[in-house]
């Protein structure tokens, strides 16, 4: 894994690198892995982003419930820690969707 940092942005698997700027890519692991290796990894990543997702939609709804039944300030910090995981899944999520492209 570590050789793959350097190889920059295949051209279609092609072998032909170009630039050596960009950081790691999922479509430079699918080519030196091969395809179908690498399209599994990008399923499990998608699964992965959802259900980090579904963990902050449940922390959400966690603190409203907290702040409606108890008024309690947790139910804020939960609200906020619930969107930020979230919005770090969204972000897992659309780095894999813009892969695939």
């Amino acid at each position: 894994m570590v050789g793959l940092v350097s190889l920059g942005h295949p051209d279609r698997c092609s072998g032909n690198y170009i630039g050596h700027s960009r950081s790691l890519y999922p479509d430079d692991i699918i080519c030196a892995m091969g395809r179908e290796q690498g399209e599994e990894l990008k399923k499990k990543g998608l699964i992965i982003a959802t259900a980090i997702e579904l963990i902050g939609i449940i922390t959400v709804g966690s603190g409203i419930g907290i702040e409606i039944a108890l008024g309690a300030e947790l139910g804020y910090v939960l609200i906020t820690i619930g969107s930020v995981i979230t919005a770090g899944g969204g972000l897992i999520f659309a780095k894999i969707i813009r892969a695939r492209k």
